[in-house]
């Protein structure tokens, strides 16, 4: 693995994340290997599916998940063994990724674009009289703080049901004037956040959603912008200017962040260590 970051002015820099094979094989075969021992396939004693029928059911997603898990540790490693001043979180280039051969592909490359906190210095000045302010924050927000940090920092796990909070991984199928899927259609994977869908009836409907479970739905009821329905679609906004037409989304999993546990560890990843 090569982390690198590359200055594109005062304000901005891209992080370069460059994995090879040998950063994420080892985990990935693991998983294999534990989903080869409770897979259930017909005309295969249990434990013994082959490992080929194995990668072809769920070796993608597998191969996704894990890298970017190694994506989401490494980045933030980087960040604070670097001692980054960022302004907000960085934000993958997604046309890149949507360029990515999952199938074949053995190394890859992220560019992750950040802000910079600008650096300066001000003389006020010993005569300088200023207003100082005591700002109170409310106990909610610091909960809800805490809360969204602990999530940041957690752990991404896939159950079988989903709740509100979690978040589907599936794909869009264009559908034709009948309801059946359309030939040469549309077909992307994506993922939809329940609790952001913009149609709360839809919204509440998908909790509960299983592996295999399918929706028929418009993407402007799932996300709020053009350019998110667009992205959701595999396609650019002129074009989904011109769809007019329903999708079958096929959920293939749910991913789940359990909050990382509020101790010594969380602390140091959090506020580095300390003296």
């Amino acid at each position: 693995m090569n982390i690198t970051k590359e200055k594109v002015d005062d304000l901005n820099a891209v992080i370069k994340v460059q994995l090879n094979q040998a950063d994420y094989q080892e985990k990935v075969d693991k998983i294999l290997k534990d989903h080869r021992k409770n897979a259930n396939v017909p005309s295969f004693r249990k434990g013994h599916v082959p490992m080929g029928m194995i990668k072809k059911q769920v070796g993608t997603n597998v191969l996704v998940d894990e890298i970017n898990k190694i994506l989401s540790e490494s980045l933030q490693k980087f960040i604070t063994d670097e001692d980054l001043n960022l302004l907000g979180n960085p934000l993958p280039k997604l046309d890149e990724q949507e360029k990515i051969d999952w199938e074949t592909q053995k190394d890859f490359e992220f560019n992750y674009v950040v802000g910079v906190a600008p650096e300066f210095d001000v003389d006020l000045g010993a005569k300088l009289k200023l207003d100082y302010y005591k700002i109170k924050v409310a106990d909610k927000d610091v909960d809800k703080y805490i809360s969204d940090v602990a999530k940041r920092y957690g752990k991404m796990t896939n159950p079988d049901v989903a709740e509100a909070d979690d978040m589907l991984f599936g794909k869009f199928e264009e559908l034709d004037g009948t309801g059946n899927i359309k030939e040469g259609g549309i077909s992307h994977s994506s993922v939809i956040i329940i609790n952001a869908v913009t149609d709360k009836k839809l919204q509440k409907s998908l909790v509960g959603a299983k592996a295999t479970d399918t929706f028929e739905l418009d993407p402007k009821t799932v996300f709020e912008h053009e350019s998110d329905q667009a992205s959701a679609l595999g396609v650019d906004v002129a074009t989904l200017k011109s769809i007019i037409a329903k999708f079958k989304y096929t959920v293939e999993k749910i991913n789940r962040v359990i909050p990382a546990e509020q101790n010594q560890e969380f602390l140091i990843k959090f506020m580095g260590q300390t003296q």
